[in-house]
């Protein structure tokens, strides 16, 4: 019994704790814009790229090009991206889609409720699947991040933390 404690007491524990961090992979990240999670894979948009990556590292390049990337977000097992000013749908694939609107001034954006909601132009949108947006209430002249939690829109403007009701 006392050889089991001794051994015990002097095995390194090989495990991660709450707040620590290691490395994944060995590839570097240094151009990347936009990160989201998908059918148990990251997605992230590095110098103009899309990439699906495993929890391990390992990537997979897609075809497009995203060289203004400014956010992307999961919904409905399909990424959402506004890229130059538009709103693209793509699938596991890389294919993509451009949705109708203009999304210059896009700072954020999250999903909830099979919607999307993007902060852009000082005007926060709820846009549905098929492309069509409308706009709610409120300023979002300077919205930095956005996400949701608990059935609802949480986002940052202007340094000030706001709750958005959505029902």
């Amino acid at each position: 019994m006392i050889q089991i404690f001794i051994l015990l007491a002097l095995t390194p524990l090989c495990f991660l704790q709450e707040g620590s961090y290691e490395r994944v992979g060995g590839s570097s990240w240094n151009d990347s814009t936009c990160m989201a999670s998908m059918d148990g894979s990251l997605w992230i948009i590095d110098d103009g790229s899309l990439y699906q990556v495993n929890t391990g590292g390992k990537y997979d390049r897609k075809s497009g090009s995203y060289d203004d990337a400014r956010c992307m977000t999961a919904l409905d097992g399909a990424l959402w991206v506004v890229d130059n000013g538009s709103l693209y749908q793509v699938d596991k694939n890389g294919k993509y889609e451009r949705k109708r609107g203009s999304w210059d001034d896009s700072r954020a954006m999250t999903a909830l409720d099979g919607h999307l909601w993007i902060a852009d132009g000082g005007s926060l949108y709820r846009i549905d699947t098929k492309g069509k947006y409308e706009r709610m209430k409120g300023s979002w002249d300077d919205a930095s991040c956005m996400t949701s939690l608990n059935d609802e829109i949480w986002a940052v403007d202007s340094g000030s933390l706001y709750h958005v009701k959505t029902k």
